[in-house]
């Protein structure tokens, strides 16, 4: 982030959108674009199991998941991924026909979408010199989210909606509004970082994409090409 270079689309976006919104590694791996929403006017991300048929088709049958029905939620876009250009990114992506947010990853893999974008951060972590183990992994991004709102005083049954939990109440079960966008993107609004690493995630305009000679791991020359469109 500080050379502003990456290797591909997700190497960019998943440590931001992992950031501002406490999503899972596999639930923002297998993002399609359809799952892009507006809803009442506010930008929202669907986050489902519903596949898009010629995704399925191009990756070998293999289909969308999600933990458990909990996981599947609407969670408004924080302000902040649409300053460095988030929705900007989707509409390029539409407009060269994709379907997916991350075309270079591939569901074929054992562990679906996920499996190469976990072991590139991996090595991520290594490069930067973060090497301690279970206190250190990308799961660590959804937990400062939570933490960061819960210690703003936002209440967990608020919360829970956003980051795919259980509320244990049952006014959260009967009367909350699933596609209330309105009533939660102050909730994902609470969540803020210091100025000094705020400022670390540039624009996509920004941003410059390198891919490594031949396809990585779980990707293929098409996918990798079609990241720097």
């Amino acid at each position: 982030f500080t050379t502003r270079r990456f290797t591909n689309s997700y190497a960019f976006w998943l440590i931001p959108l992992a950031v501002y919104m406490g999503a899972r590694l596999g639930e923002l791996s297998q993002l399609d674009l359809k799952d892009f929403v507006e809803i009442g006017g506010i930008p929202c991300i669907d986050i489902n199991d519903i596949d898009v048929a010629e995704v399925v088709q191009g990756d070998g049958g293999k289909r969308k998941k999600v933990k458990n029905k909990n996981a599947k939620r609407l969670v408004p876009i924080h302000s902040e991924l649409i300053r460095i250009g988030i929705l900007r990114h989707v509409e390029r992506l539409r407009q060269t026909d994709q379907q997916r947010l991350f075309p270079e990853l591939s569901r074929k893999r054992r562990n679906g979408a996920a499996d190469a974008a976990s072991k590139w951060f991996q090595r991520f972590r290594k490069t930067a010199g973060v090497v301690a183990k279970q206190e250190t992994v990308f799961h660590s991004f959804r937990h400062l989210f939570i933490t960061n709102i819960l210690d703003a005083g936002v209440s967990e049954h608020m919360l829970a909606p956003i980051v795919g939990h259980e509320s244990g109440l049952i006014t959260g079960k009967v009367y909350w509004n699933v596609k209330d966008a309105t009533k939660r993107l102050p909730t994902v609004e609470v969540f803020g970082l210091p100025e000094g690493i705020r400022q670390r995630f540039p624009s996509i305009e920004e941003v410059t994409f390198t891919p490594r000679r031949g396809p990585h791991p779980g990707q293929t020359r098409t996918a990798v090409s079609s990241a720097t469109s």
